[in-house]
């Protein structure tokens, strides 16, 4: 969580997911200690929501794509 609120410092919210998207850029978050480098951007973009009314719903977001991908970070090999 605190990775995801650090990224994200200074989001005006409600906020779009493209202008979240925007903003994480190429940031890569370690969802639990000591997992895999996961890039921000791609979690935000797997919710179906478009729209972010605060950042605990950024959060939750994460938290619910980061369990989809089982921690794993798809562009490791």
């Amino acid at each position: 969580m605190g990775a995801v609120t650090q990224a994200l410092k200074g989001t005006a919210f409600p906020a779009s997911k493209q202008d979240l998207i925007k903003r994480a850029g190429n940031e890569m978050i370690s969802w639990t200690k000591g997992g895999p480098k996961l890039k921000l951007a791609d979690l935000i973009s797997q919710s179906p929501e478009d729209k972010f009314p605060s950042m605990a719903n950024v959060v939750s977001a994460v938290a619910t794509a980061a369990r989809k991908t089982g921690g794993k970070d798809k562009n490791r090999r």
